[in-house]
């Protein structure tokens, strides 16, 4: 069997456990007590860029297998990205979230793509230095936060035992810019329009989230 599909088998299997029943896009849970949160940790990347990572622990103590989502269309405050910390950390996972290199308050310039394969590489080698983690790290999200994944996993980290992108198209230049072979010029004019319009709070004190534990 493929690598990539196992990664994908895998990640059902991962993720599985106490959260059977349930998913991410409909938990109403809260975050536990116990959760520690750690905002705006700066990551530096191999040509020392630095990329905004917030980090949610379910208590304090231990080692977690980690779900990390890579995006670059919020900065983790907005209620979906904070359900996804939520469920997580309810079901005993570590959650990582960070905002890819050149958006929001991620370091660097951004270019689609091209350096998601080391960035994230990097950010898998990162969490897996963590004294919290165990070494296990699961990816998931859809549409550029599928892409990342699919990216990461080129690299073939010992981290990363678990994907789960959706939403991904199977050949970006056949089936997004160029269907048919002309191209897609409304779609990824209102892509590139929607890119321009930040999503989410920037203030690390949003209601809903659990209070900072550190601040770089």
């Amino acid at each position: 069997m493929p690598k990539v599909s196992q990664l994908c088998i895998a990640l059902l299997l991962f993720a599985a456990g106490q959260a059977c029943g349930q998913s991410f896009q409909n938990y109403e849970g809260d975050f536990p007590e116990s959760v520690r949160a750690f905002y705006h940790v700066p990551v530096e990347m191999r040509d020392g860029v630095r990329l905004m990572t917030d980090v949610y622990l379910p208590r304090e103590g231990g080692e977690f297998p980690t779900l990390l989502v890579r995006d670059m269309y919020s900065n983790g405050s907005t209620d979906l990205r904070l359900r996804y910390a939520k469920f997580a950390t309810a079901n005993g996972y570590a959650f990582v979230f960070q905002t890819v290199r050149g958006r929001y308050d991620s370091d660097g310039r951004w270019y689609p793509y091209f350096q998601e394969i080391n960035d994230g590489d990097d950010t898998l080698t990162w969490i897996a230095g963590q004294p919290w983690s165990d070494g296990k790290v699961g990816m998931f999200g859809s549409s550029y936060l599928a892409s990342v994944q699919w990216l990461a996993a080129l690299n073939r980290n010992p981290a990363l035992v678990a994907i789960a992108p959706a939403v991904s198209p199977g050949n970006y230049y056949r089936d997004v810019a160029y269907p048919g072979g002309a191209f897609s010029l409304l779609s990824r004019a209102r892509w590139g329009i929607r890119l321009t319009t930040p999503i989410g709070d920037r203030s690390i004190s949003k209601p809903g989230r659990p209070k900072c534990r550190c601040r770089p």
